[in-house]
């Protein structure tokens, strides 16, 4: 009698979570209609992502080796960006439809994310996209899901195209463009830093300060700060310091550079020789 009674307290614990009564299947055929449902708004969720959501199964050989991957489910964004349909696509073998993905090495990233079920994280991986017959840039991130990876990406490309393009623009500029972290430290300087006698690898990975006069660090920190803050600032006057440690006039131009969340990860500044100005404002003013 005790036994049952224990049963049933254990029965009715297991429907009520947190004073709620589960509505637990009662057939065979309540459990698949509940899993049909929850399939169903899985997909639905999927679907409704803007990036492109793929789940790819490994195929393996006789051994027990990788040897490729099959598609068993792609979301509507995934679809449209390989320029397919999802009869094409689901049950297809990645190295038939994409080859790029295996000729780039990408592939063999993917095994090992599957193999020691580590996450796989790839910021500007680049492979030939069949679909897009050109090179594509993306960010990428994979999970394994029993023997499968649940794969989404972002394509990158026009970002990094874009990026290229302005590197190319400041790179043959007359002005010193560099581009510094919100810590202040140059990740990328124009070889125009030759004017000041500077080689771009001399300023690589230094704080900024490094290389303003000490007497205008006010001046140059404040106006970092507030475009740090969000702040549009016009430009200002400061003194930058050549290899051999002589001060030069420069007027200073701070642009914020955000990232895919809008924030601001750094700024990229724009420095133009005023020495002759300031020198025939002094003359004037004599």
């Amino acid at each position: 009698m005790a036994l049952r009674e224990t049963e049933r307290d254990l029965d009715t614990a297991s429907r009520v979570v947190n004073g709620v009564r589960e509505q637990r299947p009662e057939t065979n055929d309540d459990l698949l209609a509940q899993l049909t449902f929850e399939r169903a708004r899985l997909s639905a969720t999927l679907d409704s992502l803007m990036d492109p959501h793929v789940t790819f199964t490994a195929v393996r050989d006789d051994d027990g080796k990788i040897v490729d991957f099959v598609f068993t489910d792609a979301n509507d964004a995934a679809i449209e960006y390989n320029h397919s349909t999802r009869d094409e696509m689901i049950g297809a073998r990645l190295s038939d439809i994409l080859p790029g993905h295996r000729s780039s090495g990408v592939f063999e990233r993917y095994v090992r994310a599957l193999e020691s079920g580590e996450p796989l994280i790839l910021d500007d991986s680049v492979y030939f996209n069949e679909a897009w017959n050109s090179l594509r840039h993306c960010d990428v991130r994979a999970l394994k899901v029993g023997d499968s990876l649940s794969y989404t990406w972002r394509d990158v490309t026009e970002r990094v195209e874009t990026l290229e393009r302005y590197r190319l623009l400041a790179e043959n500029a007359s002005d010193i463009v560099y581009e510094a972290d919100v810590e202040g430290i140059v990740h990328w300087v124009s070889p125009s830093c030759r004017m000041l006698g500077w080689e771009p690898d001399d300023m690589l990975g230094r704080s900024i300060f490094d290389f303003v006069y000490e007497e205008d660090h006010g001046v140059v920190f404040k106006n970092r700060r507030r475009v740090l803050s969000g702040e549009i600032t016009p430009s200002v006057e400061g003194r930058y310091l050549s290899k051999s440690g002589d001060p030069h006039w420069m007027s200073v131009s701070v642009k914020p550079l955000r990232g895919e969340d809008d924030s601001i990860v750094a700024v990229v500044v724009g420095l133009r020789s005023i020495d002759a100005e300031k020198e025939a404002r002094r003359s004037l003013a004599e």
